[in-house]
């Protein structure tokens, strides 16, 4: 579903890739990092209680 927006809502031929450098791990960001290291984390996360899920170890419901 979500990619069908995203190729519905792009607006084709508007630019090519941009490639820049984010910083995210610099000293200078207002984060440090922090942010982009707790999204790694959390998906780690949910992929194993997902996994678990489909499984049949964990009961959500």
């Amino acid at each position: 579903m979500a990619l069908g927006w995203a190729t519905w809502t792009w607006v084709w031929n508007s630019s090519g890739p941009r490639f820049q450098d984010e910083s995210w791990f610099d000293r200078t960001t207002v984060e440090g990092g922090a942010d982009k290291r707790d999204h790694i984390w959390s998906g780690y996360a949910i992929s194993h209680l997902f996994a678990r899920q489909y499984q049949g170890g964990l009961r959500l419901a």
